[in-house]
């Protein structure tokens, strides 16, 4: 039996204040969003993020989401969410500086 592993589908170092498109869920494959992980790359200061997922209906459902994260602090969110064909993956924070990184499953489309 051949081994499953997560994939990198994201990482990036961002500036906030506005959405970052992530990730957008290509045709033929099963997308599977795994972990979710926030830094505040700020040297001082709280900061929010939100992690939305946008359907093809256009309707913005949050994934995840933190208030008062600490400067220079990671969160880390556990999920196992399914992307469909043509939705995205977003994400928006007030930290000056902060980086993302998003990792899943994609599977070929049987």
């Amino acid at each position: 039996m051949s081994q499953i592993y997560t994939q990198r589908f994201a990482g990036a170092r961002l500036a906030g204040g506005v959405w970052h498109l992530l990730l957008t869920a290509q045709p033929g494959y099963v997308w599977v969003i795994r972990d979710l992980i926030f830094t505040n790359e700020q040297q001082t200061g709280a900061a929010t993020y939100q992690f939305v997922i946008t359907t093809r209906d256009d309707l913005g459902v949050t994934l995840a989401s933190g208030l008062e994260t600490p400067a220079l602090t990671s969160i880390h969110a556990d999920v196992r969410q399914e992307l469909l064909e043509d939705e995205t993956l977003s994400i928006f924070s007030d930290a000056a500086d902060f980086s993302v990184l998003v990792t899943g499953y994609k599977f070929t489309a049987g």
